[in-house]
């Protein structure tokens, strides 16, 4: 399995950003898609709200807004970057957000197990490392559901139990065991 994306500050300011430089550079919409948008005004109002009171940082985040200033994107990656190492619960937030608009802006998939098993007259597909069932009453539509509900739990859940659950995602092994029963 691969390891979350780390992220630096910078990155994380960029990708809040992106879509006031990029309208600075003339290049907006070209590459953004609507969910993606969302998530970096999500991503943009968290940084925001974190600094709300600090004129300094304030007076960053509206040029960037206003004029794409790259000097000030780099004046408030540097306070996010304190931020950051200061707050480890508002880092890991905003690190998931970013992670997730990193992931749409790569077209990225992942990896993830599926068993699935016969229960009754359908079948039941287990995502173990994300703890997340489906069913259907053949073995491929098993397998779609449990592709589906994945795909919607990384759109519905929170950037923190998206987190949460790829952190503890560890290797999964299945195998065939002999066992004495008589």
């Amino acid at each position: 399995m691969t390891d979350p994306i780390t992220l630096t500050a910078g990155a994380i300011a960029t990708l809040a950003f992106t879509k006031f430089l990029e309208s600075a550079a003339g290049e907006t919409g070209k590459k953004l898609t609507e969910a993606r948008l969302k998530k970096m005004d999500t991503l943009r109002l968290a940084i925001s709200k974190r600094f709300q009171g600090n004129p300094k940082v304030e007076s960053s985040i509206v040029a960037i807004e206003q004029n794409g200033s790259q000097a000030e994107l780099e004046r408030l990656t540097k306070y996010l970057d304190v931020e950051m190492m200061d707050d480890a619960v508002f880092a890991s937030e905003i690190t998931a957000i970013a992670h997730e608009i990193e992931i749409d802006q790569s077209g990225k998939t992942q990896q993830f197990t599926a068993i699935i098993e016969q229960e009754g007259n359908g079948y039941v597909a287990l995502c173990p490392e994300l703890d997340i069932a489906s069913e259907g009453d053949s073995v491929e539509e098993a397998k779609r559901n449990l592709i589906e509900a994945l795909e919607l739990f990384f759109e519905a859940a929170s950037p923190s139990e998206i987190q949460r659950r790829l952190q503890f995602q560890s290797e999964v092994f299945i195998t065939s065991l002999e066992v004495a029963v008589g």
